[in-house]
């Protein structure tokens, strides 16, 4: 029972991690800014050198959001079963003390956990990090009941494909507007209404 029980949870977990690492590897500028907003909090609130982070906001989220999708692919397929788990309770446990932290200062208000496609609040936030932890802890009591395990010269060759397309497509998103654009200030949107409530009016005068 607890072997089938460890199965479910390695599909929701690896679904949730593929899925939250997607859509905010769509944008990983927009994660690279919230990240700017912890290390803003954290220098007025815990330690002034932490603003020094802001420099390395952009290549820390293009790692995390690309690897978080990897991970996800590894766990969902029973790929290298003993470094996937140790990875992703190192993840999950990073994951978990951020939005403890915005649960309880309210800094800064979003965590940024489903990037601009879904916004939720700070302690729903801890609690679904608090239900991966469990999870994923539980996966690891009963990871010898999970097989067949993804291994071998196919298996490695297929996962650095997919760890190739992976941070590629996050590259081709940084480098270019996002494929899939969940951000309320994407083209076709007025900015003005957004903001105001109401549509931007706009008139030409001769000089």
């Amino acid at each position: 029972m607890k072997n089938k029980i460890a199965q479910v949870f390695r599909f929701l977990v690896g679904g949730l991690f593929v899925f939250s690492g997607f859509v905010k590897s769509v944008d990983p500028l927009g994660t690279a800014i919230k990240l700017d907003k912890y290390y803003i909090a954290w220098s007025e609130s815990i330690y002034h050198g932490f603003i020094e982070l802001t420099a390395i906001s952009l290549p820390v989220s293009y790692f995390v959001v690309s690897a978080e999708v990897l991970l996800g692919i590894f766990l969902l397929v029973n790929f290298k079963k003993e470094f996937t788990l140790k990875a992703l309770l190192a993840v999950i446990l990073f994951f978990t003390v951020l939005t403890c932290y915005t649960a309880i200062t309210g800094q800064p208000t979003d965590c940024g956990c489903f990037g601009d496609f879904m916004v939720i609040s700070p302690w729903a936030s801890f609690g679904k990090d608090i239900v991966l932890l469990g999870m994923i802890l539980f996966i690891i009591k009963n990871k010898e009941g999970i097989r067949p395990e993804f291994k071998g010269l196919k298996a490695n060759t297929s996962m650095i494909l997919v760890a190739v397309l992976v941070f590629g497509f996050s590259y081709y998103n940084l480098r270019h507007l996002p494929v899939i654009d969940f951000r309320p200030y994407k083209i076709g949107n007025d900015v003005t209404n957004l903001v105001l409530g109401k549509p931007g009016k706009y008139s030409y005068e001769l000089a």
